[in-house]
């Protein structure tokens, strides 16, 4: 069976998120992966306004440095706003 973690942050404020937000986030891995295990940790976030050019430039980072722990690595981050989403949803319509 393979263990797979998706962690995501969500933020609504009014301006875009910067990578504070995010490298707090791959911080917290450690403590919030099980101890047994090896697994795989994706990140998700969701801003309404978007990502700063720092936060976008960690997720790019993140395909070729990725941070391991004990029992865990990650394997992507992937940022979306709220256009992006409205978008997709949209896309998935059915009329």
């Amino acid at each position: 069976m393979e263990k797979v973690l998706v962690l995501g942050e969500c933020k609504w404020g009014t301006q875009p998120i910067g990578r504070s937000v995010l490298t707090d986030l791959i911080d917290k891995t450690s403590e919030i992966v099980p101890a047994t295990g090896n697994w795989q940790v994706y990140y998700l976030g969701f801003a309404r306004d978007g990502w700063t050019e720092q936060s976008l430039a960690l997720a790019q980072e993140l395909t070729t440095t990725a941070p391991t722990g004990k029992n865990w690595r990650v394997l992507g981050m992937k940022l979306l706003d709220l256009s992006q989403v409205d978008r997709d949803l949209g896309a998935w319509t059915v009329l």
